[in-house]
């Protein structure tokens, strides 16, 4: 049915047909209130869902969990999953419903069409529509899932704090006409009903939210508001009662959809309801203008949205603004979903999940989470959306491009080559043919590890070849290897060169690299220019040193604005165990002025080979050192300095919380962490005694949490796989790896050598290789015959991304605050964080020992003050240099939580006392805020599940306690100390 009337008129009566299924079943047998549910909807559960053929959704007595994270075997269970129960969204049904009827008996309304349900059931559809359970169910759903079958009243939820005055600067918005009759009837009629009732920063004047309003005190705030409101309202020739707007604040009896902040209208004769829709009208009458779309961003709304609403994945309990993940997307109303909606789903997806960089879609997140694993697919708690028995993705995809013939995989490849199309001056063609720059090190075999940059190791040269590309972006040969040095002054011909971190700019067009021109000089930056030809010395420190510590400048990295990270030792300090030169990360702007360096971490152990991930952060290698920890580990940082945060590899063991130690990742060292082009890391994986920087290839898949080594039970999902499982990184495996990279056809460029069968022993000789993580095998690329060839970069242009700068969100948001030198962290529940800082385990959650907490108290690490520092400072299992100043303490309020000012720019220990001010917990790692950073890590222990659950486990280590929640939005900060000055350290 494409005729947009006659779909309307459709989806209309369908709209009506979901109001009259509350009435229906009027005339049965009245049934006793309190046995409702246990004489009427159980029942049914019981025969379809939970005994006979057909035990999915109960508890497995083996395993603790059910099919779905769905247990229907009683009431208290069923209701713990309130997303299943109700409607949602674009959806005409709640997802219980959806799941349980047929698909070609489900039409789901959007943009004026009337598309088939495609959400599958891997238990089948027990119901058909219209039967008397079916009906049964949808009425019990229709009055509130109550137990008495009932409705019950719910008390609105209020909003708190005040309203929000910052408009976006990020956002292209049209001018508005201020003198329209819609513009008129919002100032009027409008805005004072959404200052009164929305505006509070727990509810709309929070700018995470999609309906965001300011406080509209000025032109340009009221001019914003305007535009975001209308927005929310239908196109015309849709009826204006579909508006969101409408829809949202709307009593679901009287014809309204689900709303986190309740029903404002009891019916559609309220006088509120009643403006707004004649806001709505005047907008539909002279609707204001709208920014343009790019040929693709059309492609998305008219195309990729309804694959992504009929295969279900904007569902509530799967990528929703309140979920667990980052892929979270704007649900919109029966019907209809906001403009601004469909643009902010458009950008995520396409700036996150979509990789430009390759000709092949598959090697997108947003498509591989979606295939079998078997034919490359990432592993997805909501399965292979884009697999069926009808569709193989390795069939290729019809062309041209037909609209209805095509399947949803199909729509998603020719959406990824409009945008390659759109973005083509910034990403490489990749056509069969083609030769791609390829830069890498050879080097003689050494057995340093990475935080030994300081030895100086001569008879290094700075390679350039040329890669050949055959179908999909695959390397079939290295070509016309020379040396990268011919041009750089007095750099060609000398046999003393210590070269290191070779990386391409984003259009590939310059390769930056360090060099150390012999054993009295140190590192420092290079920049190639292969197109002009030219090459310039960036970093002139030459070795100098800093007491004990000799200047260097290595592992640099280019930002996609065109700025210049690396690391230095310029700051002049030794690390905590090893002793050696501590290196931090440092920045220059787009021009590369190194006049004006800007330092981005203040830690007292090493940070090492940052890397740009899909989103605009940073990750990189930091070293752990305190007198029980030892531990290279991933972290990553915002580009505005914010939220210094754990990646992966946290631990190689782990407590539980409960006393019991289990191994978590089961290695000491996480190194040369990269993102590969699906946003799953790639990293080498050793222990502390590896040599040659040497381990297993280890692929890390973070949507899915965290990870804990020899836990097999079938619900247990593993995020992390070694893409080589004979080269394990341990006595015994067959080579070691290092230096992953990315390629445009999803094996993995690497350095491997096949001489290591003992890491702690062996020095490692390293070829280049390709390796399949889908077939587990390897190819040689390149031999090194002496040499070892290591850092391999690959040149091909990629897409610009945008650089992370914090926004407040459900956790660890936070915004920038220009005027202040502190940082300030608002703590929503201390006790619940703290069993996150050394517990790297999915399991429970041992709040107990916690709770006794009444302060905080801060020390500052201070450095060893030579080489050879007095042995009697060396402390613990792991002889670090132990030297902490007490910078003060802070009190807790009575629901646990604290806003406190912390120093900016200094490595800091976190420790809660109790109220004799014993200790209670001590962080085993240092951390850092930068000047003016404002963040709230973490959430109060009633949200933990509903927002940190779908990574960490629920607190009760019940899989079936993690669930969404509406709550998440609203209340995932809120605390007594949210709202008052922060509290200075005393």
């Amino acid at each position: 049915m494409s005729d947009v009337t006659s779909s309307m008129r459709l989806a209309r009566a369908l709209f009506v047909l979901v109001l009259a299924g509350t009435a229906f079943g009027c005339e049965r047998a009245k049934v006793p209130e309190n046995r409702f549910y246990d004489t009427q909807i159980q029942p049914i559960f019981d025969g379809f869902c939970v005994g006979n053929t057909s035990p999915c959704h109960k508890v497995d007595p083996t395993t603790g969990a059910a099919l779905g994270n769905l247990d229907l075997s009683s009431y208290e269970a069923a209701v713990r999953r309130p997303d299943v129960l109700r409607t949602y969204g674009a959806f005409p049904e709640p997802l219980l419903l959806l799941k349980s009827i047929p698909e070609e008996s489900t039409f789901i309304p959007y943009a004026g069409q009337l598309y088939t349900s495609e959400i599958r059931h891997a238990g089948g559809k027990p119901l058909v529509r219209n039967s008397d359970a079916f009906e049964l169910i949808k009425r019990w759903l229709a009055n509130g899932a109550t137990r008495t079958g009932l409705p019950e009243g719910r008390e609105r939820p209020r909003g708190a704090g005040g309203c929000n005055t910052t408009v976006p600067a990020d956002e292209t918005r049209p001018p508005v006409n201020r003198s329209s009759a819609a513009y008129q009837a919002y100032v009027a009629n409008v805005a004072p009903l959404l200052r009164e009732s929305c505006a509070f920063s727990t509810c709309h004047g929070s700018a995470q939210s999609d309906f965001y309003v300011t406080c509209g005190d000025t032109d340009a705030e009221r001019d914003f508001n305007f535009l975001r409101v209308a927005s929310f309202v239908s196109p015309a020739g849709v009826a204006v009662e579909q508006s969101e707007l409408l829809q949202r604040p709307l009593d679901p009896r009287a014809g309204g959809v689900s709303h986190t902040g309740g029903a404002f209208f009891s019916s559609t004769s309220d006088e509120g309801w009643t403006r707004l829709r004649a806001f709505a009208t005047a907008v539909q009458s002279e609707p204001p203008a709208v920014a343009s779309r790019s040929a693709g961003e059309t492609f998305f709304a008219e195309r990729v949205m309804p694959v992504l609403i009929r295969r279900g994945c904007s569902l509530e309990g799967c990528h929703s603004p309140n979920g667990f993940n980052d892929f979270r997307l704007r649900p919109g109303a029966l019907g209809f979903v906001s403009s601004f909606a469909v643009r902010r789903n458009y950008e995520t997806s396409l700036r996150e999940f979509m990789a430009l960089e390759t000709p092949d879609v598959r090697m997108s997140r947003l498509v591989r989470k979606n295939l079998f694993l078997s034919r490359g697919g990432i592993a997805h708690r909501g399965g292979a959306l884009l697999e069926s028995p009808s569709e193989d993705s390795t069939d290729p995809c019809p062309t041209p491009y037909d609209p209805t013939t095509a399947s949803a995989l199909c729509t998603l490849a020719e959406w990824h080559r409009l945008e390659r199309r759109d973005h083509a001056t910034s990403v490489s063609a990749l056509r069969p043919g083609d030769r791609i720059p390829l830069a890498f090190v050879a080097r003689p075999a050494d057995g340093d590890s990475p935080v030994e940059f300081d030895t100086w190791r001569g008879g290094a040269d700075l390679k350039l070849a040329d890669a050949l590309i055959g179908p999909g972006g695959r390397i079939e040969a290295i070509e016309n290897t020379r040396s990268g040095l011919q041009t750089c002054a007095g750099l060609a011909g000398r046999a003393d060169l210590d070269v290191r971190g070779p990386e391409w700019s984003y259009d590939a067009t310059k390769l930056v690299f360090a060099v150390r021109a012999g054993a009295d000089e140190g590192l420092d930056l290079w920049l190639l220019d292969v197109g002009a030809g030219t090459c310039a010395r960036l970093t002139t420190d030459a070795g100098r040193k800093l007491g004990d510590v000799r200047v260097h400048n290595f592992d640099p990295l280019f930002a996609p604005n065109g700025a210049l990270v690396f690391a230095s030792t310029r700051a002049g300090t030794l690390t905590l165990k090893r002793l050696l030169p501590n290196a931090d990360l440092y920045r220059v702007g787009p021009d590369l002025n190194f006049g004006t360096i800007e330092r981005m971490t203040t830690l007292s152990n090493a940070e090492l080979a940052p890397s740009f991930m899909g989103n605009g952060q940073i990750a990189f290698t930091t070293e752990k050192a305190t007198p029980e920890l030892y531990q290279l580990a991933g972290r990553r940082i915002n580009w505005d300095l914010s939220d210094y945060h754990p990646l992966l590899a946290q631990r190689k063991d782990s407590d539980d919380t409960f006393g019991q130690v289990f191994p978590s990742v089961g290695f000491d060292q996480a190194t040369e962490i990269r993102e590969d082009l699906d946003r799953n890391f790639l990293l080498i994986l050793s222990n502390t005694n590896a040599r040659g920087s040497g381990g297993a290839l280890g692929i890390f898949n973070r949507s899915i949490g965290t990870f804990e080594e020899g836990r097999s039970e079938v619900t247990f999902l593993r995020a992390l796989e070694l893409a080589d499982p004979s080269a394990t990184g341990r006595d015994g495996g067959s080579g070691v790896y290092r230096s992953p990279h990315p390629t445009p056809n999803g094996e993995i460029l690497a350095s491997f050598a096949a001489n290591v069968r003992t890491p702690a022993m062996d020095v490692p000789r390293y070829d280049l290789v390709a390796v399949d993580p889908i077939t587990r095998t390897r190819r040689l690329l390149l031999s090194g015959e002496t040499q070892s060839l290591v850092e391999a970069a690959l040149g091909y242009a990629r897409a610009g991304r945008h650089l992370f700068r914090n926004v407040p969100q459900l956790v660890f948001g936070g915004y920038h605050d220009p005027q202040s030198p502190q940082g300030v962290m608002h703590l929503p529940d201390v006790p619940m964080l703290a069993t996150l800082l050394d517990a790297n385990l999915r399991r429970g959650r041992n709040l107990a020992p916690f709770d006794k907490a009444r302060a905080l108290r801060v020390y500052e690490v201070l450095p060893p003050p030579s080489a050879a520092p007095d042995p009697a400072a060396l402390l613990g299992s792991q002889r670090v240099y132990t030297d902490r100043k007490l910078l003060g303490s802070a009190a807790l309020e009575s629901d646990r939580s604290l806003k406190v000012e912390l120093p900016a720019g200094k490595p800091l220990i976190l420790e809660l006392v109790d109220g004799d001010g014993q200790p209670v917990f001590t962080m085993r790692e240092e951390h850092q805020m930068g000047a003016g950073e404002v963040i709230t890590p973490g959430v109060p222990r009633q949200l933990f599940d509903a927002v940190c659950g779908g990574c960490h486990g629920s607190i009760s280590g019940r899989e079936l306690d993690v669930a969404v929640s509406v709550d998440a939005l609203t209340g995932a900060s809120v605390s007594l100390s949210r709202d008052k000055a922060a509290k200075p350290l005393r």
